[in-house]
């Protein structure tokens, strides 16, 4: 006679939906320690159907995949899964995430970017050993307070939402090294960005930015700046803080003028300004001297900037889209030079 473990392997091997489910609701009736390693591990293969009958099943597991899944809802018994350390649910059709994600005192990742997710719960302030959160492409237009207490949070990807701010006092958010607000609909670049003073990579192109603030030059330890897609007229003198920044995008904005601060930017190695409406450069980025990369394409220039021959490592700039009369012969030397 088969032994009850046997049993539940022949259903669950046959990949038919009905034996599947027959399997579990025999696992119901069991204690789990009736389960030998084989079923267990058959059975955890199926993880929407372990949350539902017998989460105790995925007690051990430290990642789980359920992208792809059509989830209209994350099942509360998540919070069962105390080994997690890497939850994935993204490319789903969640509206919310249950409380019970508090419980996973070791989660390190969560994403759940591309979902409908309108809110967070108050409980992801106990996620204290989470490093990285995605809620990019939501429909989030607000974030709870309690996101501030995750001091060991790394990177924090929140793209494709509909903010408009962004908590005030986030100086518990020590360790952040990356912050993705793309796509959003802030109309300034929020005071409270300024604390975050381990931050190497910032993102806020694409949202309807007219003025930055004094602030923004705080933020010492800066490597990558994206302000793409705003409605910049200009750029403050304390940009020229953020004396550790290798790329600066600037595209497609409303600059007339940079301001001459922009020296001091001694670690530039790319600078987008295509689609403003410069006319000229200011003399002082001449001292750009690690400038690889210059988009100047689709402004107003009328001559060609000569403080390009300044630049001693300059590889690639790009003029389309202008209405320069005469290019000079020194020009042809720059290894990619891209004109109409």
């Amino acid at each position: 006679m088969k032994s009850i473990n046997d049993k539940i392997l022949q259903l669950l091997h046959t990949e038919d939906s009905t034996n599947i489910e027959l399997a579990f609701q025999l696992v119901k009736g069991m204690h789990l320690g009736q389960l030998n390693e084989h079923s267990r591990q058959a059975l955890a293969r199926h993880p929407l159907l372990c949350l539902q009958h017998v989460p105790k099943v995925l007690s051990d597991v430290e990642r789980l995949y359920l992208g792809f899944k059509k989830l209209q809802v994350l099942s509360e018994h998540i919070g069962v899964l105390k080994s997690l350390k890497i939850l994935n649910l993204a490319n789903n059709r969640l509206t919310e995430i249950p409380t019970s994600i508090g419980q996973l005192k070791v989660l390190r990742e969560l994403n759940a970017y591309f979902n409908q997710l309108t809110k967070i719960p108050d409980s992801i302030q106990q996620l204290q050993n989470l490093e990285l959160l995605n809620l990019s492409n939501n429909r989030l237009t607000q974030l709870p307070k309690s996101l501030i207490a995750l001091q060991k949070l790394q990177n924090l990807q929140l793209a494709k939402n509909q903010l408009t701010d962004f908590p005030q006092n986030v100086k518990g958010l020590r360790n952040l090294e990356a912050l993705d607000l793309n796509g959003n609909r802030f109309t300034y670049v929020p005071e409270s960005i300024g604390t975050l003073i381990h931050l190497k990579a910032l993102y806020l192109s694409h949202n309807q930015i007219v003025k930055l603030t004094k602030g923004i030059g705080a933020l010492r330890n800066l490597e990558n700046l994206y302000l793409a897609n705003n409605k910049l007229i200009e750029v403050p003198a304390s940009l020229g803080s953020l004396q550790k920044l290798t790329r600066l995008g600037l595209e497609d904005n409303q600059l007339q003028a940079l301001h001459p601060k922009i020296q001091e930017l001694g670690h530039l190695k790319i600078l987008n300004l295509n689609g403003n409406q410069l006319t000229q450069l200011p003399t002082s980025m001449g001292a750009l001297h690690q400038l690889e990369w210059l988009g100047l394409a689709n402004n107003q220039f009328t001559e060609f900037p000569t403080i390009i021959f300044d630049l001693p490592n300059l590889k690639t700039l790009d003029l389309r889209g202008n209405k320069i009369k005469h290019i000079p012969m020194e020009a042809l030397m720059i290894q990619h030079l891209i004109i109409d």
